[in-house]
This record gives structure tokens, sequence and C-alpha cells, in this order.
């Protein structure tokens, strides 16, 4: 009888220590995947700041190209008003 409640002991503390060492991986995986978050935010900011860029970079070569005249209608758009012309006619 006695070393069934030995055993149990036994089990009882092997469960209390895969218990703890769960608890330990919890706390790790934590900080890890926080760590993780933060690079990934960062990334993502940084990707974010340099489309910021280059749509500034193209406002301003567009606002000058308006300032100096040199705006050329493009040729998709001066197809696209003769069809709506051509709707309009019938």
């Amino acid at each position: 009888m006695n070393s069934s409640f030995s055993d149990k002991d036994r089990l009882l503390s092997m469960l209390a220590g895969i218990y703890d060492q769960l608890e330990e991986l919890d706390e790790a995986l934590k900080v890890s995947f926080s760590e993780l978050r933060i690079e990934l935010d960062q990334r993502e900011q940084d990707r974010l700041l340099d489309s910021a860029k280059k749509i500034t970079k193209l406002e301003r070569i567009t606002d000058q190209m308006f300032l100096n005249g040199e705006m050329v209608q493009h040729p998709l758009s001066h197809h696209s008003a003769k069809s709506l012309k051509l709707e309009m006619g019938f």
C-alpha cells in the first residue's frame, strides 16, 4: 500500500515539474512573440514610410510638371474621350 502512495507521489511530482516547465515555456514564448511582433511592426512602418516618400516625390514631380505647363494628356485618356463622344452621338 505504501508503494502505491509513493508511486502517486512520484507521479504528482513529475506532473508538477512538467507544469512548471510549461509555465516557463509559456513565458518564453510570450517574450519571443512580443519581440517578433515589435520587429514586424517596425518593418511595416519602414515600408509605409518608404511608400510615403515615393508618393511625395511623385507629387512634387507632378506639381512641377503642372507649373511648367509640361503636362501631356495620356493617350488612353484621349482615346476614351473619343469613344465617349461616339457614344453620345448615337
